[in-house]
């Protein structure tokens, strides 16, 4: 494994991309919807419609408004820990860390989730000690994470030419594009294959394609 890898940084994206969460995330949009007597949406629609930040995601289903919005995050996250429940990383997360590690290839997560959230999922695999830095968001508003990011490696002086992004959606192709690094899709998490080709992604349908 990794005999041919030149990276010496890793950005991992958490949701959908290690954390195989996509059902969970689908189901608790589903619950909410019902609680509105509103109709549920497809995976498809669910694959069009995620954004950053995530009350744009929102705007596609009900009226949100921007002063309540934590509400409506906290709604979620109830039912997510619900369906998320036990949490499952993809398949060969856990070899594709260690591989990385035991190959001195310095690890983050890049995330517009809650860190004290990513922080507890971390302690359950058991895997914190893989990463240098969780650059998660401190809110439930899952903003950009692109400035968070640029303004981490600034005052760090980490150089971005040997760095790779592995995402899912089309902001971790952004951010990766903003940071100068090159980045790898997954098509299991919250967009499609054809979504994040037609964006101009590179895709990988297992982590152990890295």
């Amino acid at each position: 494994m990794l005999e041919n890898f030149s990276y010496d940084t890793v950005l991992w994206d958490w949701n959908g991309t290690l954390l195989d969460d996509l059902a969970a995330s689908l189901d608790s949009v589903n619950d909410m919807l019902e609680r509105r007597d509103m109709p549920g949406i497809t995976v498809e629609q669910y694959y069009e419609y995620i954004d950053t930040p995530i009350i744009k995601f929102y705007e596609h289903l009900f009226p949100v408004e921007p002063e309540t919005f934590d509400e409506t995050a906290k709604e979620f996250q109830n039912g997510y820990a619900l369906h998320c429940n036990p949490p499952v990383l993809h398949d060969g997360a856990m070899d594709l860390l260690k591989a990385l590690a035991d190959k001195g290839v310095r690890q983050y997560i890049v995330s517009s989730a809650q860190e004290k959230q990513i922080a507890g999922m971390l302690d359950y695999f058991g895997i914190a000690h893989y990463f240098d830095a969780v650059l998660a968001a401190g809110d439930r508003l899952a903003e950009s994470k692109v400035e968070r990011t640029k303004r981490y490696f600034l005052e760090r002086g980490i150089k971005h030419e040997r760095t790779l992004m592995v995402g899912d959606t089309l902001h971790d192709l952004y951010t990766a594009r903003a940071l100068g690094a090159d980045c790898l899709l997954l098509t299991k998490g919250h967009q499609s294959k054809e979504i994040l080709e037609r964006g101009g992604g590179k895709t990988i349908s297992s982590l152990y394609e890295i």
